[in-house]
């Protein structure tokens, strides 16, 4: 579709329900204005959208390179990271600073806990983070679904809304503001053993 190479050098594109994009007029007139034109940003217009229409496994094939550089090669599943990755990056270069999180994990800065939003602060966490660590410890089945259901039911019950449990997790996990998934995704990614240690890190830090 070079309706997208078009679209990111400033051309406009008209879009139909039932017709492939159409380059509307031309944006090149002259040599000269061919001579100016500015290679575009990776990041333009619908650039990304050939990533996310991948499949895991071209993914995993086209990211070879730059899952390589992350230093996780042959140490996670994949296709998981791809499923993650695929609607969270425009560019292949994004790849390593993503998912440094699963590989270098050490202190991190505590106010990472407190969320305006979530209504989550230190203290917050650190009892959501304390009651669900026996929960998860009994946990065997640690699939993002399955896990996912588990937390729920403990929102429930605790009578909170799901960021106030989430959040908490997401950051003991990860030790990150920014990451490619949400609590649950990133712990079936680090498995069950992982996930645990990096929850009692949490713990020992906001303790202190």
């Amino acid at each position: 579709d070079l309706s997208v190479e078009a679209e990111a050098f400033g051309s406009t594109v008209r879009f139909s329900d039932d017709e492939v994009p159409t380059i509307v007029g031309s944006i090149i007139s002259s040599y000269d204005d061919a001579e100016n034109l500015v290679v575009p940003d990776a990041h333009s217009a619908r650039c990304g959208e050939y990533i996310k229409a991948m499949s895991d496994e071209e993914f995993v094939e086209k990211a070879d390179k730059f899952l390589k550089e992350s230093k996780i090669y042959g140490k996670y599943d994949l296709k998981k990271i791809a499923n993650l990755l695929k609607t969270r990056i425009q560019i292949f270069s994004e790849i390593p600073e993503k998912i440094n999180f699963l590989e270098e994990f050490g202190e991190y800065d505590l106010q990472l806990y407190t969320h305006k939003k979530m209504k989550t602060n230190e203290e917050t966490s650190l009892e959501v983070l304390t009651e669900i660590l026996p929960v998860l410890e009994a946990q065997e089945d640690y699939s993002n679904d399955a896990l996912y259901a588990l937390l729920c039911k403990f929102v429930e019950e605790k009578g909170v809304k799901n960021g106030y449990v989430m959040w908490p997790i997401r950051t003991a996990v990860s030790g990150k503001q920014m990451t490619p998934g949400g609590a649950t995704e990133l712990m079936e990614l680090l498995g069950k053993e992982e996930s645990i240690a990096r929850i009692r890190k949490g713990i020992e830090l906001l303790s202190k």
